[in-house]
C-alpha cells in the first residue's frame, strides 16, 4: 500500500490557477499531476516555475512541459494527435456527423524526462526508469 493522499485543485481560469497554486503549498503537497488543458498549455512555464521553486516533483502530459524544465512528462505524440483532429475537422466539415465518428486513443505514450529538473530537486532517478525513457533532456 502506497498511503498517497490525492486531491484535485481544478482551474478554469488564470486566477483560479493562482489559487489552485497557492493551495497546494498550503496544503503540504508532496508532488504534482498536471492534466493538459488550454489553460495549462498557455500557463506552462509558470506551472514549471512554481513546481521548481517549492521542489515539487511533477509529471505532465505534455512535453511542452519538459522542454519548458518540467521533470517528466508521460504523453502521446501530440503532433500525431493535431493530425488527427485536423482529418476530424476535414471529415466535419465534408458532411461527416461528429457523434458518428469514431472516438480513437492514443496508440502509444511516450516517457520524456528532464535530468536538469530532477537535479534541480535533488532527486536520483532509478535507473530502471530512464532506461525505459523514449526521450531525455540533459
Amino acid at each position: 500500500m502506497l498511503r498517497l493522499t490525492v486531491k484535485p485543485y481544478r482551474a478554469t481560469t488564470p486566477r483560479e490557477l493562482e489559487a489552485a497554486l497557492a493551495a497546494i503549498v498550503s496544503d503540504g503537497m508532496d508532488g504534482l499531476l498536471n492534466f493538459q488543458g488550454a489553460l495549462s498549455i498557455i500557463s506552462s512555464q509558470r506551472i514549471v516555475d512554481f513546481a521548481a521553486t517549492h521542489h515539487l516533483p511533477a509529471i505532465y502530459q505534455s512535453p511542452l512541459f519538459i522542454e519548458a524544465g518540467g521533470l517528466m512528462a508521460w504523453a502521446p505524440d501530440q503532433a500525431g494527435q493535431w493530425r488527427d483532429a485536423a482529418r476530424y475537422v476535414d471529415k466535419i466539415l465534408r458532411g461527416a456527423r461528429p457523434g458518428e465518428l469514431p472516438v480513437r486513443y492514443p496508440g502509444r505514450y511516450y516517457l520524456t524526462i528532464n535530468r536538469s529538473a530532477a537535479r534541480g530537486l535533488g532527486l536520483d532517478l532509478p535507473p530502471a526508469l530512464v532506461a525505459q525513457a523514449d526521450r531525455i533532456l540533459q
